[in-house]
């Protein structure tokens, strides 16, 4: 738990950076068009170019990540007293969802309501071996990735890393359940794939915004995984 706490931190801490530079736009397209006029001489550069490769999108996947854990770490401690957690996980996130709507009529970037409505297709599949979990989630991740529309990618994204994430936690990675050895590999693993992919992205970013995004998201699930 603590493991998964401290993950949890340093995650909102990114997501927060990441945010920083949302708090002024009024919706998806103003996003792009923030990266179209992003001037790579210019002084903010160096500033979104780290944001680019190591913040962006890869602390919401290591946060979605954490949550599809929670799912199963709650539903876990409920039915080992023998009761159901139906009604428990149900009540949470139907109120998160709601929490999270009138968050949305606030701020276009509101996750609450994407977290609250994925986790209520997520109890039936909690069940489900790691590796199915596993695969399940990269293949929703990649779709999200390719859609090319960024208002479908943003919903789509989040369930499909808590799967990710749920399937980390049943193999026991996200709940620190492997030696430290291990750790060290899988993370030097990760980001030898991600971080080339990510930091190719940034060589689009000026004239191919929309091939920048795809390259970058197609390297988020690495970094996530380096992270974690």
């Amino acid at each position: 738990i603590v493991a998964i706490d401290v993950l949890r931190g340093f995650a909102l801490l990114g997501i927060l950076v990441a945010n920083i530079t949302l708090f002024d736009l009024d919706g998806f397209d103003a996003v792009e068009q923030s990266f179209e006029d992003l001037v790579i001489g210019s002084a903010g550069a160096p500033f979104m170019v780290v944001l680019l490769i190591f913040v962006l999108n890869k602390m919401m996947a290591v946060f979605s990540m954490l949550f599809g854990a929670g799912v199963l770490l709650v539903t876990e401690r409920i039915e080992a007293r023998g009761e159901s957690a139906f009604g428990v996980h149900y009540v949470r996130n139907v109120l998160l969802a709601g929490i999270g709507l009138a968050h949305s009529a606030l701020w276009f970037g509101d996750v609450l309501l994407i977290y609250g409505l994925s986790a209520l297709f997520l109890y039936p599949l909690r069940r489900l071996a790691a590796r199915t979990l596993l695969v399940a989630g990269t293949a929703v991740w990649l779709f999200a990735a390719c859609v090319g529309d960024p208002v479908a990618e943003y919903v789509v994204r989040a369930p499909a890393m808590m799967l990710v994430g749920m399937g980390l936690y049943r193999l026991g990675v996200i709940n620190a359940g492997r030696d430290a050895a291990w750790y060290r590999m899988a993370t030097r693993r990760s980001f030898a794939m991600g971080l080339p992919l990510c930091s190719v992205a940034w060589v689009f970013l000026e004239d191919q915004e929309d091939l920048a995004l795809l390259v970058n998201n197609l390297g988020v699930p690495f970094m996530a995984l380096g992270y974690v």
